[in-house]
């Protein structure tokens, strides 16, 4: 029985010894990827400029697609894992160029949108794809909301995201 408990606690010490990520003890971070959670499926999102960024642990992920990506969902939430916060007017712009190189259009923001809180909004084909970023507790949150157009999508003539 002894040899028991003292093999139970090797292997407890060992099992807590054995990661090497650290940041897998930070609480902010989602240390598992979700089930609900393939963002393969959305190479038009330009997730590659978020190197530095992982889940947030505070917002439970949604990237999937079904019937060959007719139907999409993106409900994300970034958050950096670097000792410093990143600028969110940085980190917008950076993506903005992304998108626009994968043909996402631009949309003007809503007249009741409040400029500094509003999150950018754009569109491809018959998606609407929402945003934003901020700092919240010294960390870069970085929000994407992709869902179906409420209304046609915009022509290939319109202006192209900056």
């Amino acid at each position: 029985m002894k040899t028991l408990l003292v093999s139970g606690a090797l292997a407890l010490v060992l099992l807590s010894g054995c990661s090497g990520d650290a940041s897998r003890d930070d609480p902010k971070v989602l240390s598992r990827r979700p089930l609900a959670y393939q963002p393969e499926a959305f190479d038009d999102l330009g997730l590659e400029l978020l190197r530095g960024y992982r889940l947030s642990a505070d917002h439970e992920p949604l990237a999937v697609a079904y019937a060959g990506g007719a139907l999409r969902r993106f409900d994300v939430v970034y958050i950096s894992t670097g000792e410093d916060a990143e600028d969110p007017k940085r980190v917008m712009d950076r993506l903005a160029g992304g998108l626009a190189d994968r043909g996402w259009v631009r949309l003007p923001a809503r007249p009741t949108d409040d400029p500094e809180e509003a999150p950018d909004r754009y569109r491809k084909g018959h998606e609407d794809l929402a945003l934003s970023a901020e700092i919240v507790s010294g960390r870069t949150l970085v929000t994407w909301r992709l869902t179906k157009a409420a209304i046609a999508p915009v022509p290939a003539s319109a202006e192209k995201a900056p």
